[in-house]
């Protein structure tokens, strides 16, 4: 009798913790994509307090996921170990603050990773909800946008007023890249008709539609440019196959002749299309600087910090300049600045934990189309600018959410 009442308790504690580790990860994504969360501190704490939670609970739910970890996993426990190895070493705890955005992001990966696995219907409820309140942020960002045009830009940790703002809901940069990101997963949903309620396609074609319109009004020009092309990717690719990749050839090609030979008519139509917005500015010095081979304006200070942190590289190829006194890093790629910053091997795993999913899920016959889009995106996003912890939400729920309801229909 006793180990029949022990079974039964032992069945609802697991229930319990179960619900307790769905909770604290629903948590955990809703803190990450509010911007008010964010810098709130008891928000925060709650973050930290929800991500043990989580963890613990996952030890005692799916041990398994850390005997037998998948190559993602691997990815994330590798940096996570190398990263604990150097502050031991170095001892200097500021190493774990400048991380703490990607330590976030490699966290909400692992539970995406543990749920894919072990509880799929989790990572879909979790998509849902983020879809139903990342809207409330836009609106108030996009108010903000009609006293303040460019405050997203300006939303950075050093800016004056950025505890200010944000804390009233409105995004900065992660906020705004956070929704590149999702722009090629939503819009391939709804291109693809891959949701069979109409209800819900209508719902996220309205995402779709805030998220293209506060991407153009951010002023963010990497930003709009990564929209076009993955939206332009998923348009002109159904399926890659020697046909449409000798069609989406033959349109570059066209597209760039067009240019070559209208270009007088087609810059002042992009002028007019751009005129009042920060993005013209940006197009007239990479115009400016491809007419006189000469780099120029915001342009030129761009390619100078890019070359900065390649340099890095270069000096110290293996170990990377961690180990050196004075780190002489750009600041301005992902990409560049970790290969600088921790050498060849581990900025090889830092750039796998974000590319691994959508480059291994292109070798998916049928939904391929979706992944290169996201892997174009994130390659040029970390390539071309850094990133923040909130880009987690699109990388690890809404594209592997969305490429599973691809599967599924």
């Amino acid at each position: 009798m006793n180990c029949k009442k022990n079974f039964y308790q032992k069945i609802l504690f697991m229930k319990l913790l179960e619900k307790i580790n769905f909770f604290s990860a629903i948590y955990i994504f809703i803190w990450a994509i509010s911007p008010p969360l964010t810098v709130i501190d008891f928000a925060r704490f709650f973050a930290i307090i929800s991500s043990f939670i989580w963890l613990f609970s996952t030890i005692l739910l799916f041990p398994n996921v850390f005997i037998k970890p998948s190559i993602s996993s691997i990815f994330i426990f590798t940096y996570i170990i190398y990263i604990a190895l150097l502050i031991l070493f170095k001892r200097n705890i500021s190493l774990l603050i400048q991380q703490s955005q990607f330590i976030i992001l490699t966290f909400m990966g692992f539970i995406s990773d543990v749920y894919i696995r072990k509880k799929p219907k989790y990572l879909k409820l979790i998509f849902w909800i983020i879809l139903f309140i990342i809207p409330i942020w836009i609106f108030i960002t996009l108010r903000a946008y009609e006293i303040y045009p460019y405050i997203s830009r300006k939303l950075s940790s050093s800016f004056t007023g950025f505890e200010y703002y944000t804390i009233r809901g409105i995004g900065g940069y992660g906020f705004i890249y956070n929704l590149v990101i999702l722009v090629p997963s939503i819009f391939y949903l709804v291109y693809n008709k891959v949701l069979k309620s109409t209800l819900l396609n209508f719902y996220l074609l309205f995402i779709l539609i805030i998220s293209y319109y506060i991407i153009f009004k951010s002023s963010y020009t990497i930003a709009l440019l990564i929209t076009l092309i993955t939206t332009s990717i998923i348009i002109l690719i159904n399926k890659i196959n020697f046909k449409r990749f000798f069609i989406l050839a033959y349109s570059f090609l066209f597209i760039l002749l067009s240019l070559y030979f209208m270009f007088p008519y087609i810059n002042s139509i992009i002028k007019i299309s751009l005129e009042g917005t920060m993005h013209l500015r940006k197009y007239n010095d990479i115009l400016e600087s491809f007419q006189s081979n000469n780099f120029v304006g915001s342009f030129k200070a761009r390619i100078d910090l890019y070359l900065r942190s390649i340099k890095t590289f270069f000096d110290y190829p293996i170990l990377g300049s961690i180990f050196r006194q004075n780190q002489y890093i750009g600041g301005h790629s992902f990409l560049l600045d970790n290969y600088a910053r921790f050498g060849i091997f581990m900025g090889t795993i830092i750039t796998l934990i974000i590319l691994f999913k959508p480059f291994v899920n292109i070798y998916s016959r049928n939904y391929s189309v979706l992944s290169l889009s996201i892997l174009v995106a994130l390659f040029m996003l970390i390539n071309f600018n850094t990133i923040g912890f909130s880009l987690g939400v699109s990388i690890f729920v809404i594209f592997p959410v969305s490429y599973r309801y691809s599967i599924d229909r």
